[in-house]
């Protein structure tokens, strides 16, 4: 594939597309009316693709600091572990957790801030951080606003 030097390259498995915006990976994973749905159904669409990857990885999938989602049901709890979580209440938390499953790698541009606008990248070299590094990071302060 052409380099394009777009600002997100988002990598699945073998497949690699660089996009410019979070809208446009949201449609990739998700389809074109995603946009269009109302909050609610997007947190179902979120949580029907995590869930298989979430098994897999033998992780819990919350809605925030204080909501497991077991089966399809919310269910309030204490003390989560944020580094063995995966959170969907947001499409930013939702594409950091697939990184934390390593279903997906994203290489985002130093300078456009999509994920990683909270992160100090000053002394950092090249023109691509990658995304997955920080996932963690990022969801927790994220969660913590």
């Amino acid at each position: 594939m052409k380099f394009e030097n777009k600002n997100l390259i988002i990598i699945e498995g073998k497949n690699e597309v660089q996009i410019d915006t979070l809208e446009e990976l949201e449609e990739i994973f998700f389809g074109k009316e995603y946009a269009s749905k109302e909050e609610n159904d997007k947190l179902k669409d979120r949580y029907a693709k995590i869930y298989p990857y979430s098994l897999l990885a033998k992780k819990n999938v919350y809605l925030d600091m204080e909501t497991l989602i077991e089966r399809g049901k919310l269910k309030k709890v204490e003390n989560i572990d944020i580094n063995n979580g995966l959170f969907i209440n947001n499409d930013i938390n939702f594409f950091l957790s697939l990184c934390k499953v390593d279903q997906i790698q994203i290489l985002e541009k130093i300078e456009s801030n999509i994920f990683t606008g909270e992160i100090d990248k000053t002394k950092m070299k090249g023109n691509y951080v990658s995304v997955n590094i920080f996932a963690n990071e990022i969801i927790t302060k994220n969660l913590n606003k």
